[in-house]
């Protein structure tokens, strides 16, 4: 009962706006490279682990890994996967994985493991969590001491809670294991595991937040093209970031994996928002990136135990840990600010279902200026072009607008006050339900592939995955003239 009432609440959560055609670039930010840190939950825990060892340098902030086990754990192969990484159906060779990874070191596919002494790890395992045993967790935290010794490292397994994240207040979900996994068990488990690794932080901000959630292009890093498609990830990945650091503020940098069954496509706004982590962000100068696996393979899990490549997944040359790393590289590589003024005077003027012109007034000094719609880079003009119009922006939303100038050097202006507006048409409907909830409501239907089932979007034939209790999708209306046309995209 209490599992068709957690479901049941899930399946009517409709989306109260859509990211139509909305991707942007991601900012690069003025990101102190000391405070850099890494987390995830199940495939995402594993996928921290990975890029926690492979890039320490980067990431020698500290770790937080919810159900996950030790580095390279599966071999490249699926069978350890299910078995002794997830049902501890038999030993971990722990030694055998250690000496792996000081072998990857020395050879170049990882960093040196020295960075890694330093590094505070905060591991949390549910007792009811009978996906990733709490018996892997203890392998992990033996695996983890090999190379944490001057720091902390910390093993939470006292909570009743299930395979999941695990936020404060309490109710009927905390010992499930069910979508969208995320349960309430009197534990805010981000801001449990963000204090372990920076120490002392402000208090979260449990009001409207600040900043903004940018969705950005994968596959489109700054100048650099990404494989993050062939390595079975999403064209839209997103990030928090808090107004200061938008402003060129010194910030922190927080990387957050999802689980399976968790990207953005399956089950919205939920893990990103839903979480924590932003809230903590808001307050602590500290933004956050959730990359996010594609939909249709691998229940939307990261790759943990190779499917993307059997030898090197789990290594620098890991398409997946690579894809992300640039990512990274890119949100950190902002300049200082400069002395020009922020561009004054800026409109935002609505010409139809989905464009806008976006003018301001010339800054003395300017070279080129930024147009950021939603915190999210989307045009570069040279001075002294001073509008902008853009187009394929969704029906009916409200969106706003900031610029910046660029001086000689590409040094940046802070951003100027930011316009608003909304675009004319209906608004596209967005939901977020089962599969099977889906199929009933008419957004979806079956098609079957031998004993197995399918659910395929209406309009659009894309993929949804099966036809189960466990497998949810976010579904947007495409505009148009024909109505009840979907396709499977994020909802925001």
């Amino acid at each position: 009962m209490k599992k068709l009432k957690t479901m049941a609440s899930i399946a009517a959560l409709v989306c109260v706006s859509s990211t139509w055609a909305q991707r942007t670039q991601l900012p690069a930010l003025n990101v102190d490279k000391n405070e850099i840190s890494v987390s995830g939950l199940s495939s995402g825990a594993y996928m921290a682990v990975q890029m926690h060892f492979a890039h320490s340098a980067t990431f020698r902030r500290g770790a937080g890994v919810v159900a996950g086990g030790p580095l390279f754990c599966a071999e490249g192969d699926v069978n350890n996967a299910l078995g002794r990484c997830m049902s501890a159906s038999a030993p971990i060779p722990l030694d055998h994985l250690v000496k792996n990874a000081q072998a990857w070191a020395a050879a170049g596919k990882l960093d040196p493991l020295a960075h890694l002494q330093s590094s505070p790890v905060y591991m949390f395992s549910g007792q009811h969590d009978n996906t990733v045993k709490p018996a892997v967790m203890k392998d992990l935290e033996s695996f983890y001491r090999h190379f944490v010794t001057r720091a902390p490292l910390v093993l939470n397994n006292g909570s009743q809670a299930g395979h999941a994240m695990v936020l404060d207040g309490e109710d009927e979900s905390c010992p499930l294991s069910v979508p969208p996994y995320i349960v309430k068990c009197g534990i805010d488990l981000a801001g449990n595991l963000l204090t372990h690794i920076y120490g002392k932080l402000n208090p979260r901000n449990d009001g409207p937040l600040t900043g903004s959630v940018v969705e950005f292009d994968q596959n489109e890093i700054g100048a650099q093209r990404t494989r993050a498609h062939l390595g079975h990830m999403a064209d839209s990945g997103f990030a928090y970031v808090p107004a200061d650091c938008a402003n060129g503020e010194s910030c922190r940098l927080h990387v957050v994996f999802h689980g399976c069954h968790q990207n953005a496509s399956q089950i919205g706004p939920q893990y990103v928002l839903g979480t924590n982590y932003v809230r903590w962000a808001d307050t602590n100068n500290m933004v956050v990136l959730f990359p996010q696996t594609r939909i249709t393979e691998y229940n939307g899990c990261w790759d943990w135990f190779g499917y993307t490549d059997k030898s090197n997944y789990a290594t620098k040359a890991g398409l997946q840990v690579n894809a992300v790393k640039t990512m990274v590289d890119h949100l950190i590589s902002g300049k200082p600010l400069s002395t020009l003024a922020a561009p004054a005077g800026v409109t935002a003027s609505v010409l139809g279902n989905t464009r806008v012109r976006i003018a301001w007034s010339a800054v003395p000094g300017a070279r080129k200026y930024e147009v950021y719609r939603n915190g999210g880079l989307v045009k570069t003009t040279l001075a002294p072009n001073s509008d902008f119009t853009e187009s394929e922006l969704a029906f009916g939303t409200g969106y706003t607008w900031t610029v910046r100038a660029l001086d000689a050097h590409n040094q940046p202006s802070r951003h100027s006050a930011a316009a608003g507006a909304t675009t004319s048409g209906q608004k596209p409907q967005c939901f977020v339900a089962t599969n099977p909830e889906h199929v009933k409501q008419g957004r979806a239907v079956i098609i079957p592939a031998g004993t197995l089932q399918y659910a395929y979007a209406i309009g659009t034939r894309q993929l949804m995955g099966l036809v189960d209790e466990k497998s949810m999708t976010s579904l947007r209306e495409i505009p148009g003239l024909i109505p009840g046309k979907f396709e499977t995209a994020p909802c925001f």
